[in-house]
């Protein structure tokens, strides 16, 4: 998330940069989501009633789910938050729904464009700030709701 944040924060007086940069720095951003979801659901899934299942593929959706089942058991919804986030999530999932499209030039079915309209870097470094300190907050909740609920990792029975 944070070199996302840099390489973002440094196009912000450059066109040039905004130009050559925004597929690095869309993909740090969708990578650095898809290693947060992937992280609750390793650290929390086994404390939940949801079916983990298969977690090593790059389909941020599919994470999502499980992700947001494991937030609503163990956590709490304060309200729209949970669908802020899960909208940030379905536009990023849908600009790249196998994790490559930014990644590289060209791709095995064609080069991946971007939408025709220009992307606001500085619009997009604000909101994937408020996506990571969601993240970061989701995370102190359940680590706190596990421990004062004392359970034990059933993984580790």
């Amino acid at each position: 998330m944070r070199a996302a944040e840099l390489l973002a924060a440094s196009c912000e007086n450059d066109p040039y940069d905004s130009a050559t940069l925004v597929y690095p720095i869309l993909y740090n951003y969708r990578h650095a989501v898809e290693l947060a979801l992937k992280w609750i659901i390793i650290k929390f899934g086994n404390y939940a009633s949801v079916e983990v299942g298969d977690y090593q593929h790059h389909n941020l959706w599919k994470l999502w789910c499980v992700y947001k089942e494991i937030v609503l058991e163990l956590g709490s919804d304060d309200g729209n938050t949970l669908e802020v986030v899960e909208q940030v999530i379905k536009d990023l999932h849908d600009l790249d729904k196998r994790g490559q499209a930014f990644r590289y030039a060209d791709a095995k079915h064609g080069t991946f464009k971007l939408p025709k309209d220009a992307i606001d870097l500085c619009y997009t470094r604000e909101v994937m700030k408020g996506v990571d300190h969601f993240f970061s907050g989701v995370y102190g909740q359940l680590d706190d709701n596990v421990s004062a609920a004392g359970l034990t990792d059933p993984g580790n029975w």
